[in-house]
Formats: C-alpha cells, sequence, structure tokens
C-alpha cells in the first residue's frame, strides 16, 4: 500500500508542486483569506476575464 502511494507521488510529482505552489500563492495574494477547504471563485473570475477581454478589445478597435 505504500509502495503504490510513493508511485503515485512520484509519477505526479509536477502536478503536486504545482498546486502546493498555487495554494501558497493564493495564500500570501489573498492574505489569509483563502480557505484551502473551499474552492476559489473560477466562475466569477471567469466572467471578469471575459469582460476585460471585452474592454480590451474595445479599445483596440477605438485605437484604429
Amino acid at each position: 500500500m505504500l509502495d503504490a502511494a510513493n508511485v503515485y507521488h512520484e509519477v505526479n510529482r509536477p502536478q503536486l508542486a504545482m498546486f502546493d505552489n498555487v495554494e501558497k500563492y493564493l495564500c500570501d495574494v489573498l492574505q489569509g483569506h483563502y480557505d484551502p477547504k473551499k474552492l476559489p471563485p473560477f466562475a466569477m473570475w471567469r466572467e471578469e476575464l471575459a469582460a476585460i477581454a471585452v474592454g480590451r478589445v474595445g479599445l483596440y478597435q477605438n485605437y484604429d
């Protein structure tokens, strides 16, 4: 059983390292307001990104 866990950890080491780095980044950026038991507000971030993209396209069109 322990060997299987070690193999899993070795196979997925890059993904696990990225997860740890993201969690640390979110804790630093959100200054302790990040709860690792809850998922970040991905839907809200996607909506914000879409609004920014639309605004950027509008600015490019006005620039021409």
